[in-house]
Protein backbone atom coordinates (compact mmCIF):
# COMPACT_ATOMS: atom_id res chain seq x y z
CA UNK A 1 0.00 0.00 0.00
CA UNK A 2 1.40 3.37 -1.09
CA UNK A 3 2.07 6.24 1.62
CA UNK A 4 0.84 9.51 1.21
CA UNK A 5 3.33 11.98 0.89
CA UNK A 6 2.34 14.12 3.64
CA UNK A 7 3.78 11.26 5.96
CA UNK A 8 7.30 11.80 5.40
CA UNK A 9 7.46 13.89 8.87
CA UNK A 10 6.83 10.38 9.97
CA UNK A 11 9.36 8.26 8.39
CA UNK A 12 12.34 11.51 8.28
CA UNK A 13 11.64 13.32 11.37
CA UNK A 14 12.88 16.88 11.52
CA UNK A 15 15.02 16.45 15.07
CA UNK A 16 18.31 15.03 14.15
CA UNK A 17 18.78 13.77 17.69
CA UNK A 18 15.90 11.40 17.43
CA UNK A 19 17.01 10.22 13.87
CA UNK A 20 19.03 7.32 12.75
CA UNK A 21 22.26 7.67 10.95
CA UNK A 22 19.76 6.31 7.81
CA UNK A 23 17.53 8.96 8.26
CA UNK A 24 19.92 12.02 8.74
CA UNK A 25 21.34 10.54 5.29
CA UNK A 26 17.96 10.51 3.85
CA UNK A 27 17.30 14.50 4.76
CA UNK A 28 21.32 15.09 3.41
CA UNK A 29 20.22 13.28 0.19
CA UNK A 30 16.61 15.51 -0.32
CA UNK A 31 18.02 18.51 0.57
CA UNK A 32 19.58 19.02 -2.42
CA UNK A 33 15.61 19.00 -3.97
CA UNK A 34 13.19 21.02 -3.78
CA UNK A 35 9.16 20.78 -4.62
CA UNK A 36 7.87 18.04 -6.59
CA UNK A 37 11.25 16.22 -7.37
CA UNK A 38 11.55 16.23 -3.00
CA UNK A 39 8.34 15.12 -2.76
CA UNK A 40 8.70 12.22 -5.33
CA UNK A 41 12.27 10.83 -3.99
CA UNK A 42 10.65 10.97 -0.37
CA UNK A 43 7.76 8.81 -1.85
CA UNK A 44 9.84 6.52 -3.41
CA UNK A 45 12.42 5.98 -0.43
CA UNK A 46 9.46 4.85 1.51
CA UNK A 47 9.29 1.22 0.57
CA UNK A 48 12.62 0.83 0.91
CA UNK A 49 12.49 1.92 4.48
CA UNK A 50 9.52 -0.20 5.41
CA UNK A 51 11.18 -3.32 3.34
CA UNK A 52 14.33 -2.84 5.11
CA UNK A 53 12.17 -2.56 8.52
CA UNK A 54 10.51 -5.54 7.53
CA UNK A 55 14.05 -7.62 7.12
CA UNK A 56 16.12 -6.32 10.01
CA UNK A 57 17.98 -3.95 7.97
CA UNK A 58 19.50 -0.71 9.11
CA UNK A 59 18.21 1.10 5.43
CA UNK A 60 21.68 2.05 4.81
CA UNK A 61 24.46 0.56 6.84
CA UNK A 62 26.04 -3.08 5.78
CA UNK A 63 23.57 -2.70 2.77
CA UNK A 64 25.19 -5.01 0.11
CA UNK A 65 24.27 -5.20 -3.60
CA UNK A 66 22.34 -8.63 -2.61
CA UNK A 67 19.83 -6.71 -0.37
CA UNK A 68 18.67 -4.51 -3.62
CA UNK A 69 18.64 -7.29 -5.78
CA UNK A 70 16.52 -9.20 -3.05
CA UNK A 71 14.36 -6.04 -2.67
CA UNK A 72 13.91 -5.83 -6.81
CA UNK A 73 12.52 -9.43 -7.04
CA UNK A 74 10.08 -9.02 -3.85
CA UNK A 75 8.53 -5.88 -5.32
CA UNK A 76 7.29 -8.81 -7.89
CA UNK A 77 5.48 -10.20 -4.92
CA UNK A 78 2.90 -7.62 -5.04
CA UNK A 79 1.67 -7.76 -7.93
CA UNK A 80 3.47 -6.06 -10.90
CA UNK A 81 4.24 -8.03 -14.17
CA UNK A 82 7.66 -9.14 -14.62
CA UNK A 83 8.25 -6.70 -17.35
CA UNK A 84 7.57 -3.68 -14.74
CA UNK A 85 10.04 -5.50 -12.74
CA UNK A 86 12.35 -5.42 -14.85
CA UNK A 87 11.78 -1.65 -15.79
CA UNK A 88 11.22 -1.07 -11.96
CA UNK A 89 14.74 -2.26 -11.30
CA UNK A 90 16.29 0.37 -13.84
CA UNK A 91 13.42 2.99 -13.02
CA UNK A 92 13.14 5.79 -11.05
CA UNK A 93 11.88 3.99 -8.22
CA UNK A 94 14.65 2.07 -7.58
CA UNK A 95 16.91 4.53 -9.01
CA UNK A 96 16.47 7.02 -6.13
CA UNK A 97 17.61 4.35 -3.66
CA UNK A 98 20.47 3.66 -5.60
CA UNK A 99 21.37 6.71 -5.69
CA UNK A 100 20.29 7.58 -1.88
CA UNK A 101 22.72 4.78 -0.91
CA UNK A 102 25.39 5.53 -3.57
CA UNK A 103 25.79 9.23 -2.37
CA UNK A 104 24.94 8.51 1.21
CA UNK A 105 28.20 5.89 0.99
CA UNK A 106 30.48 8.20 -0.18
CA UNK A 107 29.58 11.52 2.17
CA UNK A 108 30.44 8.76 5.01
CA UNK A 109 33.49 9.49 6.81
CA UNK A 110 35.73 5.94 6.50
CA UNK A 111 36.09 4.10 9.53
CA UNK A 112 39.78 4.32 10.96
Amino acid sequence: MACPVSESAVLFPSQPITMTTAQLAVVSYLARYSGRTNRMYAYQLRPWFAWCKGNGLDPLLGIQRSHLELYIHQRGDTGLMDSSIINDAWGPRVLSVRTYLRLSQTASPSPK
